[in-house]
């Protein structure tokens, strides 16, 4: 019983890792998006580098917590608060007051 509760402890923490990762293809970001763990699926939310759809997906789940935070990281892209992956910038983050969603 306990290795499978390691496994299974195994594999979400992996799947929480891939929810902060940036350059996924987009049919492994919308898996994830459909995961089972309430965990995933809300890390993903706070992701302002995944593709829009998958947010916007996250914005209509069932958690009241993981649609909040994609509601939350969507208004937060459209606001300019956060420095989303590849976008230039002669300054570091912490110079703009930027936060992360």
């Amino acid at each position: 019983m306990k290795n499978k509760i390691a496994a299974i402890t195994v594999l979400v923490e992996e799947k929480l890792e891939l929810a902060e990762t940036n350059n996924l293809p987009l049919s492994r970001y919308m898996n994830l998006a459909a995961d089972d763990s309430v965990d995933v699926r809300y890390h993903l939310a706070s992701n302002a580098n995944i593709p829009q759809v998958v947010l916007e997906i996250l914005a209509e789940d069932e958690n009241v917590f993981v649609s909040h935070r994609a509601l939350n990281t969507i208004s937060r892209i459209k606001e300019g608060a956060v420095l989303q992956y590849g976008t230039p910038s002669a300054v570091g983050a912490q110079d703009l007051n930027l936060i992360s969603a």
